[in-house]
């Protein structure tokens, strides 16, 4: 990748300033207040804009328009940042074969908008990082800054860089699966735990309130047994109670009609008794007609017939015997006296006949139809079977039970009856919120389940990302230690052999070396080696950070405090790393362009 062209329309003294740029080493050579520390700083505006230091670089003559812009070419493909510093706005153009593309983004340096976000994005693709910071720390070294370490974050993302872990995202992921960890539960394994509860602890309660609603359901059901149970038993002794309270009530029913039915059997018997006396006088008084109609006087009709000749036969008699009249009188007389007595006494039969005859004809009368009173005791007959036969039952249903009994069994039943729709009340009222617990049970399951398997994720998660973590600190140590070798063989190029073992400390960028030997701290050391030791630091990361990327390295006048003899071996490492890379180097001293040669550098005077 390679800065082809820096257009300053306007950006603090400079109005309508291009500056093109050549691969190698380019020399910017201006003396004092010409402009070198705005243009060294314009490169950074442009791709990132500025946090506090904007209104530094306010255009001097039209402060209204505030603009510039950077060309670079990156493998055949021509890109164009122009950013106007007024609007926080940032405007990216690409062109490949014959193809453009443009984009504008709203991207301040202070905000963490989505364009700002895309924007980044692409400026990642082209360096292979996008953060100001490391820019800085990296890739542009100011006037008196070479000894200043990078803060602790930026010396991290540096060191995932250098291990080119930083491509990858490996702390993105540890961070992501510490997160996606204390999603899942606050308990922190290695710290204190979070204050608010995770889907794990949610979980958990949801467990525990479930377990509890089981016990409770389990009490209620439990209650609800036995409220069922005392339900069926007061159904059972109700039951009872009622058979009872019928037996008794129809014993007491079958003795008020076996009362009555003995009450009826008395009158039927007299009753029939009565018939059978009326019956018995029909038969002795029908005897007794039946044999006065045997004993009916009979008219002697030849007594009358021998009368009757004798009286035409007698006078003739008389008349022809000549027999006196007198004696025919007599005989007449004699004969008429013989048949009025036996005429009287024929009478006298007769009406006694009828008289016997009438008297007990009127008795038969006054008494009823011997066929209906043949009926009638029928009939009385088969009611006395009918009784009898309903005493029979009736007799079966009387048991020992009395009036009082019934009476105590009815207010009981009154009371138990009561009680029960009551305690079916309570039933009904428990039994209709009540869950069963075997579905909670099942509920309880899955979320036991659930909770198993949150626990394990959990604790993938964690032990993923300590392993990753672990992993990532030891890859980091080896790449540490080749970069504190690259960075010590070209330390012992600029300044001597005798330093050695140059190392980093745990959680910055740091350097600590020996001196034959002997540790020795940095700070023990002249600022111009200091200065040396971090611009070795600088080369080799300008070596490890690019990858295949070959970044530019920018330096504003950083050797002031090198001497004559180290800054000559710089020259020739500048020289050596310009093969590579694109360097700019802005400087006071013409004397570089001297002992690099002009032939062998772009120099740009201001």
């Amino acid at each position: 990748m390679i800065f082809k062209e820096l257009h300053l329309a306007n950006f603090g003294k400079f109005q309508n300033k291009t500056l093109t740029f050549k691969k190698g080493l380019n020399i910017i050579v201006g003396e004092n207040e010409s402009g070198k520390s705005t243009l060294f700083q314009a490169f950074l505006g442009i791709l990132f804009g500025f946090k506090q230091d904007s209104k530094r670089y306010l255009p001097w003559q039209n402060p209204t328009s505030y603009k510039a812009r950077l060309a670079l070419d990156d493998n055949c493909t021509e890109i164009y940042l122009e950013r106007d510093f007024l609007e926080d706005t940032v405007s990216f153009i690409q062109k490949e074969n014959n193809h453009m593309s443009s984009f504008q983004y709203k991207a301040s340096p202070l905000g963490r908008s989505a364009e700002r976000e895309i924007y980044l994005n692409k400026i990642q693709d082209l360096f292979g990082f996008c953060e100001p910071e490391i820019f800085k720390h990296s890739l542009f070294i100011e006037q008196r800054s070479l000894h200043l370490p990078p803060q602790n974050q930026t010396a991290t993302d540096v060191k995932q860089m250098i291990s080119h872990i930083s491509e990858l995202k490996y702390d993105e992921i540890c961070s992501r699966l510490e997160e996606r960890y204390f999603e899942i539960t606050k308990k922190n394994p290695s710290g204190l735990d979070k204050r608010n509860d995770r889907i794990l602890e949610d979980l958990q309660k949801q467990i525990l309130d479930l377990e509890e609603k089981i016990k409770k359901t389990r009490e209620n059901q439990e209650s609800l047994k036995k409220l069922s149970e005392k339900i069926t038993n007061l159904k059972e002794t109700i039951t009872t109670k009622e058979i009872r309270l019928k037996a008794v009530t129809e014993s007491l029913i079958a003795i008020e009609q076996l009362a009555k039915f003995s009450k009826k059997e008395t009158e039927i018997k007299d009753s029939l008794n009565d018939l059978k006396k009326r019956k018995a006088i029909i038969e002795r008084l029908t005897e007794q007609l039946t044999q006065i109609q045997k004993s009916k006087p009979q008219v002697n009709r030849l007594s009358i017939g021998l009368f009757i000749v004798s009286l035409f036969a007698l006078p003739m008699i008389f008349f022809s015997a000549n027999i006196s009249i007198f004696w025919l009188i007599l005989l007449f007389i004699a004969f008429s006296v013989l048949f009025g007595q036996h005429f009287y006494t024929q009478k006298k039969a007769q009406s006694h006949f009828q008289l016997q005859e009438m008297r007990v004809k009127s008795q038969l009368e006054v008494l009823p139809d011997p066929h209906k009173l043949d009926q009638t005791i029928e009939q009385h007959q088969k009611s006395l079977f009918e009784i009898e036969a309903q005493k029979i039952e009736f007799k079966q249903k009387v048991t020992d039970g009395n009036k009082a009994e019934k009476e105590s069994l009815t207010q009981t039943l009154h009371q138990l009856r009561e009680t029960h729709t009551i305690e079916k009340q309570n039933y009904i009222y428990f039994a209709k919120g009540l869950q069963s617990p075997f579905t909670l049970e099942e509920d309880l399951f899955d979320l036991k389940e659930k909770e198993k398997i949150l626990r394990t994720k959990s604790r993938v998660l964690w032990l993923a990302k300590e392993t990753l973590e672990t992993m990532i600190i030891e890859f980091r140590k080896e790449h540490l230690k080749l970069f504190a070798k690259d960075m010590e063989k070209t330390f012992q190029i600029i300044a001597k052999d005798s330093y050695q073992n140059i190392a980093f400390e745990k959680e910055t960028l740091t350097p600590s070396l020996e001196w034959q030997k002997t540790p020795i701290s940095i700070t023990s050391l002249s600022c111009g080696t200091q200065d040396q030791l971090y611009f070795s630091m600088k080369l080799s990361l300008l070596k490890h950070l690019g990858s295949d990327r070959h970044l530019p390295l920018f330096l504003d006048d950083p050797f002031v405090n090198f001497d004559h003899e180290r800054r000559l071996k710089v020259l020739d490492l500048l020289k050596h790393y310009a093969k590579e890379h694109q360097l700019f180097l802005f400087t006071y001293d013409s004397w570089y362009s001297e002992k690099l040669g002009r032939n062998n550098i772009h120099e740009i005077t201001l």
